[in-house]
């Protein structure tokens, strides 16, 4: 009999017989298998990230908008076998992409592009749990979903940046005017107070 020792906090094994994958898994400590008939095939359980690429959606005023993001999640360790038999191990490229790409062209365009940035948290809450529920399914389990970065078109980011330039300049000028006071009253020798001839 081969020996195979899964340590604590080492992946799952699902171990297929002969062409066939088992209704069992490996678990933590002391396992045996057959060898040459039997072939583990290791998968992490732990919580992973996940890193999304870069998707193409729009605003509801059919401004572009580009957002990247990042996934926390793990695999529920009762049904290994069942995710490796239907998706297999590249299932982060099969489930996890596509169905975060549906997400973001479906949800982001129910947001005017002024309050896509403000309600941040509420669009990665709703993220949460759209995505929740589309990979339980296939026994991927979320753990939390963070948004690295949200980009709009470079029209739009100038047209913010113009709009922001004139009260930018009327503080960089009152900034200025009073750093000069300020310098103009250090370097001003202290008066002396005069005596008035004409004062009985």
């Amino acid at each position: 009999m081969g020996l195979f020792c899964h340590r604590s906090g080492r992946p799952q094994g699902s171990c297929p017989l002969v062409g066939e994958c088992r209704e069992e898994n490996y678990g933590e400590g002391l396992n045996f298998k057959v060898p040459i008939a039997e072939k583990v095939i290791k998968v992490d359980v732990k919580v992973q990230p996940h890193p999304f690429k870069e998707i193409d959606a729009s605003s509801k005023e059919y401004q572009m908008v580009k957002m990247t993001g990042m996934m926390n999640f793990h695999i529920d360790p009762v049904y290994v076998n069942d995710l490796y038999q239907k998706v297999g191990l590249d299932f982060a490229d099969k489930v996890i992409d596509p169905a975060f790409n549906d997400f973001v062209k479906e949800v982001v365009p129910t947001y005017p592009i002024g309050e896509i940035l403000p309600k941040r948290e509420e669009i990665r809450k709703r993220a949460m749990t759209k995505l929740g529920d589309n990979l339980a399914r296939y026994h991927i389990i979320v753990d939390d979903i963070y948004f690295a970065n949200i980009r709009f078109s470079p029209e739009y980011e100038g047209a913010i940046e113009a709009s922001r330039w004139p009260s930018n300049r009327w503080r960089l000028r009152s900034r200025f005017w009073h750093n000069a006071r300020l310098r103009l009253n250090k370097r001003s020798p202290p008066q002396k107070e005069r005596l008035n001839p004409f004062w009985w």
